[in-house]
C-alpha cells in the first residue's frame, strides 16, 4: 500500500513538473530573425513600430514566439530573405509572390489611392478617368501592381515612377504634378515629416481617394510547420477585433486627410 502511494504521488510529482516545463518554455518564447521593407507608419527603422509591425508581432507574440525585425529597402528585403538564410521569416510580400515558400494567409493589406491636394479637385474624385490629363507619380511597379492601370497609363499627361517616395510629396505640394498613387498612410507619413520641415505647407488640405483595390500582402516562415500556427493566431485576432483596432488606430491620426475612404476598404477586408 505504501509503495503505491509512492508511486502515485511520484507520478503526480512528474505531471506538476511537466506541466511547469510546458509553462516556462511559453513564457520564455523563441526569438525569430524576420526581414521586413521600410515603410513609414507601417514598418519604421527602428525594427519596433508601425501598423504592419504591430499586427505582424502580435501574431507572432500570440505564436508564443518573439521577433528581432531587421527593416531594409522595399524589395531588397526579399532578396536577403532569398540569398541569406539566417533569417528565419519576412514580412510583407506580395501575396502573387511565387519565388518564397511557406506563405501565410494575407495577413495585412495596403490601401493604394491617389493623393491630390484639394483645391485642385474640391468636387472630389470617383474613378480614373477623373485624371484625364493630369501628371501623374507613384512608386516603383505601381503599374504592374495597381490593377487596371497600366492599360489606362494613356489617360495622364504625363506617368512617372520613382522610389524616393517622399520626393513625391515635394512634388505635389510644388504643383509639379498632380496627383500621387501611393498608399494613403505611407503618404501621409512622409507629409508629416515634410511639414515639420517646411512649415509653410502645413495649410495644404491633401485628400485620399481609393481607386484601386486593395493590395495583399503575406508573411512567410522558413519552418513550415508554423505557418498554420501564423494563420490560426491571424484568425483569432481579426474574430476578436484586435486587428481592427490597430487599423483604427493608424488610420485616425491622419483622419482628416484619409477619412472614410482608407479606412473602410481595410475593415472590410
Amino acid at each position: 500500500m505504501l509503495a503505491s502511494l509512492r508511486i502515485l504521488n511520484l507520478f503526480i510529482m512528474t505531471l506538476v513538473v511537466l506541466y511547469a516545463s510546458s509553462t516556462y518554455a511559453t513564457l520564455d518564447a523563441v526569438t525569430i530573425k524576420v526581414v521586413a521593407p521600410y515603410l513609414p507608419e507601417n514598418v519604421e527603422n527602428d525594427g519596433r513600430s508601425g501598423r504592419d509591425i504591430q499586427i505582424f508581432t502580435d501574431i507572432t507574440k500570440c505564436m508564443g514566439l518573439k521577433v528581432k525585425i531587421d527593416v531594409q529597402p522595399y524589395m531588397r528585403h526579399l532578396k536577403s530573405y532569398l540569398s541569406d538564410s539566417h533569417y528565419d521569416a519576412i514580412m510583407t510580400i506580395p501575396h502573387t509572390d511565387t519565388k518564397v515558400k511557406n506563405k501565410t494567409l494575407n495577413y495585412i493589406s495596403y490601401n493604394n489611392g491617389v493623393i491630390v491636394r484639394h483645391e485642385d479637385f474640391p468636387h472630389g474624385l470617383k474613378r480614373l478617368e477623373d485624371l484625364k490629363g493630369k501628371s501623374i507619380i507613384s512608386f516603383i511597379g505601381g503599374k504592374k501592381l495597381l490593377k487596371g492601370l497600366e492599360k489606362n497609363l494613356n489617360l495622364f499627361s504625363s506617368y512617372t515612377e520613382t522610389g524616393t517616395q517622399y520626393r513625391h510629396n515635394e512634388m505635389l505640394m510644388k504643383k509639379r504634378v498632380d496627383g500621387v498613387f501611393s498608399d494613403g498612410l505611407i503618404f501621409m507619413a512622409h507629409q508629416r515629416r515634410l511639414i515639420q520641415r517646411e512649415k509653410e505647407w502645413s495649410s495644404v488640405k491633401v485628400k485620399f481617394y481609393s481607386l484601386f483595390s486593395l493590395s495583399h500582402f503575406s508573411a512567410a516562415f522558413r519552418d513550415p510547420k508554423k505557418v498554420p500556427l501564423f494563420n490560426g493566431c491571424l484568425s483569432k485576432l481579426k474574430k476578436n477585433g484586435h486587428l481592427a483596432k490597430i487599423e483604427k488606430l493608424y488610420a485616425m491620426k491622419y483622419n482628416e486627410s484619409l477619412g472614410e475612404e482608407y479606412l473602410k476598404p481595410l475593415l472590410a477586408k
